[in-house]
């Protein structure tokens, strides 16, 4: 009995042009919250003359993440303060880099 030798052709795929993407996606870094807190704060009271604080609100049950308001305070005489959004004014600020991505957890 003859064996019958059997070729299996194999095409290999070969992207040109608009079918390569030149760009990789950024890894993002996590940054925590309370990192943030302190790159800002660091950063407001040398720069500006202001502080930041947070208030805790405790969760509903003790299972519940506990939740924070942050407040921006000027250090003067009637210095005003202010809620403000923590993770949107480090990124004004340039304090949150692109390849950075904050994390939920404080």
């Amino acid at each position: 009995m003859a064996k019958n030798k059997q070729t299996i052709a194999v095409d290999v795929a070969v992207l040109e042009g608009d079918d390569v993407s030149a760009e990789q996606p950024l890894a993002t870094i996590p940054v925590s919250r309370s990192e943030l807190y302190h790159r800002l704060d660091e950063y407001l009271r040398r720069e500006q003359r202001a502080a930041l604080f947070a208030i805790r609100y405790p969760g509903r049950t003790p299972f519940d993440e506990a939740s924070y308001d942050i407040f921006e305070a000027e250090m003067r005489d009637n210095g005003r303060v202010k809620l403000i959004d923590l993770v949107k004014r480090s990124k004004d600020l340039g304090l949150l880099g692109e390849t950075e991505s904050p994390i939920p957890n404080w």
